[in-house]
């Protein structure tokens, strides 16, 4: 209880679930701190689905509490963001993160059971590697030269990474806010 910042690492440990449900009502709250959001968009018909992502962001993604927040959202309810990411609801259960710039999907949701998959995707958007795959198409040995050479051959316009739908939930900058204003 001397050390503020254990006392508060474990009341965030004991009182804020790892893993939360996104809804309307609770979005603006979850936004507000600005941490990206990796998001298990499910099918209200197919809540198990759930407790495999619970499963593994608890196993592989503990250590990342304060850099990512991991969510799930009902896919009916939260509709838009998928068509944004060019996904319906027959594409349920899919993963996504989304940084409050761009959203990036997982590539395959069975690959959520291969352990260390989830981890490899987080680690990879930390390090600014989903950004620049997607822009510059995926890393590839070779020089320098050769690298270049491989993004030049592609064509100059692959598109961009869908923008955030999420950050539309973010707090109004003229609102007051305590975690802003006070602290």
């Amino acid at each position: 209880m001397t050390n503020l910042y254990s006392t508060f690492s474990w009341i965030t440990n004991k009182c804020i679930p790892l893993v939360r449900e996104i809804t309307f009502q609770n979005g603006e709250e979850m936004t507000e701190v600005g941490i990206p959001l990796l998001i298990l968009f499910y099918h209200p018909d197919h809540p198990e689905v759930k407790e495999l992502f619970k499963g593994r962001v608890t196993d592989e993604l503990r250590d990342h509490r304060g850099s990512i927040t991991a969510v799930t959202a009902d896919g009916i309810l939260f509709a838009h963001p998928l068509h944004h990411l060019g996904k319906s609801k027959n594409d349920l259960p899919l993963v996504a993160i989304d940084s409050f710039r761009h959203m990036y999907v997982f590539p395959n949701f069975e690959d959520i059971k291969v352990p260390g998959k989830m981890k490899t995707f987080v680690d990879d958007l930390h390090s600014g590697k989903l950004h620049r795959e997607f822009h510059h198409g995926p890393d590839t040995p070779g020089t320098p030269e050769q690298q270049q050479q491989q993004r030049d051959s592609r064509s100059a316009h692959d598109g961009s990474p869908p923008e955030s739908t999420f950050r539309k939930l973010r707090p109004d900058g003229s609102r007051y806010s305590l975690l802003r204003d006070e602290l």
